[in-house]
């Protein structure tokens, strides 16, 4: 069992799930990012922490945002941080973002997987079918309560 730091271990397991979404080894990341492949697994792990430069090069690598790696990050996680535990006085919360069950991630991860595989011209078709469903999934939603408020 590890001691070590929960946010550390979240961000790693951030990095790893979209190395993997995107189908990439960590060798590959390893070099890019001008680190060993052991100093690699130990951040994914969250052996060690990640710096700022570090995380930042690794969020370009990895084609997201830096905020990426801290996103559906658990209240207990967030409360481990270090200045959280040292502090006497709340430190100050944000919105969590909507955390998906994990059949969800999967699911995501697998799109996200298969779009960095799709060509540029199928990719604007793609996300135009998508707000098409959206647009009718909206609509017959709209309708359907309309048609329940005419109800006596």
């Amino acid at each position: 069992m590890t001691t070590n730091n929960p946010v550390d271990q979240h961000v790693g397991r951030r990095v790893r799930e979209r190395r993997l979404a995107l189908g990439l080894s960590q060798s590959a990341i390893a070099q890019q990012i001008g680190v060993t492949g052991q100093q690699y697994q130990k951040y994914e792990k969250g052996e060690n922490r990640i710096s700022a430069s570090r995380l930042f090069d690794l969020a370009n690598c990895l084609r997201v945002p830096v905020s990426h790696f801290f996103d559906e990050m658990a209240d207990e996680t967030r409360v481990a941080s270090p200045a959280h535990m040292l502090s006497s006085e709340p430190i100050a919360e944000f919105d969590a973002p909507i955390t998906a069950n994990s059949y969800e991630r999967r699911q995501t991860h697998e799109l996200l997987r298969l779009w960095q595989q799709l060509p540029d011209h199928a990719r604007g078709r793609v996300v135009d079918l998508v707000r098409s469903m959206v647009d009718l999934s909206s609509e017959s939603s709209g309708t359907a309560k309309a048609d329940a408020s005419e109800l006596p």
